[in-house]
């Protein structure tokens, strides 16, 4: 035991005492991802912004009383015709194709004209008994302009909501303020805190990737330069000419080496954590904290560490074949696009996540227990499994990188 604890000591005081590799390893992912998506974050809030204050030039001929305070919307400038000036169809066909050579040169994002008497057409109008088809409001528009494309969408939205008041024949789930409250919770709704299951959603759809992903790069850093980078150095022989047997050299490496790779992890997930609200542009009463208990971070860091144990093992062991520590990156980069493509297993397997085999699967269990903690959804017997068979797969691993350690052809092979 002493001599497992004394490599493990070995190796971490190597990479903490290193001022270059620590901050690379330590400081540097968290700092650089917080950096990048608080930017991304504050990028996207000024392109929302920009949205929300933009105003859509539009003409329009003919509007109806029903719907005049479409012509009070902060994100139209309108300009209206007379119904005097549209009365001479030739003159009309003027102004028509006039829109429409504004709108194609983008002086002009939408051109709409009512047709005649449309309230008194949309009263009169019965849905069963009408032969005729119902009043039809013309927009001409340019999909291939954004602006045109976003200000048709607009138009035809609040259209939509006009016509569904003038047709409503019954209600669901009627509530008083609940258009005018954006805190309103309805009655109906029987989840806790409805924030919380948005940001949950959320978190469960990307988060899984991005942690698998940053233990795997702390573990591919630590571990190919701990077992490669010693091969190609000759340290790695000095190492092993020691009274200290291999299975333990082994075992102290992959522990030492996951130690970092967590380190290195939660270095990242703590940036990421701080630069979400600003990346999703959350309100500023929604915690990210305050969507997880206590139980959801102890199995999330028990994962995390179980996760970087099974990698550091794996890339420990690529490693050892490896002559020195460029062709351990090239023999490790398949992995990364593995890693990768497992990330998004949860989204494929949506309806057999609930299927306990599946948790004794390698990675398999370790990215779908993540992917349903961020969720809210794991259950117990889950992390069992996860737990039990992950262990079981490092204790195989470490097993075997020790008799390769054992197999002198392969560890002084360069």
């Amino acid at each position: 035991m002493n001599n497992i604890l004394n490599i493990m000591k070995k190796e971490i005081l190597r990479f903490i005492l290193d001022k270059k590799i620590a901050f690379q390893i330590f400081i540097l992912p968290g700092l650089l991802i917080y950096v990048t998506y608080s930017f991304m974050g504050y990028a996207m809030k000024e392109i929302s912004q920009k949205e929300e204050t933009k105003k859509y030039n539009i003409e329009m001929v003919g509007v109806p009383q029903s719907v005049a305070n479409i012509k009070k919307d902060k994100s139209f400038k309108v300009k209206e015709y007379s119904a005097d000036k549209v009365k001479d169809k030739e003159h009309f066909e003027v102004i028509k194709n006039n829109a429409k050579e504004k709108i194609m040169s983008e002086k002009l994002d939408a051109f709409v004209i009512f047709p005649d008497a449309f309230d008194e057409k949309v009263k009169q109008y019965n849905v069963i008994e009408s032969k005729e088809l119902p009043a039809n409001v013309e927009i001409y528009y340019s999909s291939d302009k954004e602006n045109s494309n976003t200000a048709y969408q607009h138009i035809e939205n609040y259209l939509n909501e006009y016509e569904k008041t003038i047709s409503n024949k019954f209600d669901i789930n009627r509530e008083k303020n609940k258009n005018n409250d954006k805190d309103f919770k309805s009655k109906y709704d029987l989840a806790e805190k409805k924030d919380n299951v948005d940001v949950k959603k959320m978190m469960s759809l990307f988060l899984p990737m991005l942690v698998i992903m940053m233990i795997f790069s702390g573990a591919m850093a630590s571990a190919t330069e701990s077992i490669a980078g010693e091969k190609e150095r000759g340290t790695m022989a000095t190492l092993l000419v020691t009274p200290v047997k291999r299975t333990h050299i082994s075992l102290g490496k992959i522990l030492s080496l996951s130690i970092i790779a967590v380190m290195s992890g939660l270095s990242s997930f703590v940036g990421i954590i701080l630069s979400l609200p600003k990346l999703m542009m959350l309100d500023g009463d929604v915690s990210l904290t305050n969507a997880y208990g206590c139980k959801d971070y102890v199995v999330l860091i028990i994962v995390i560490c179980l996760s970087a144990c099974l990698f550091t093992s794996i890339i420990a062991i690529v490693s050892s074949f490896a002559k020195n520590l460029k062709d351990a990156q090239t023999a490790i980069a398949p992995l990364t696009l593995i890693i990768v493509g497992s990330s998004f297993l949860p989204a494929l397997l949506d309806n057999m996540t609930e299927q306990l085999p599946l948790y004794a699967v390698p990675l398999i269990n370790i990215i779908m227990l993540i992917n349903r903690i961020f969720s809210g959804t794991y259950g117990n017997a889950e992390i069992i499994i996860t737990v039990v068979t992950s262990i079981i797969y490092i204790g195989i691993l470490a097993c075997f990188l020790g008799k390769l350690f054992n197999n002198e052809k392969i560890i002084f092979d360069k």
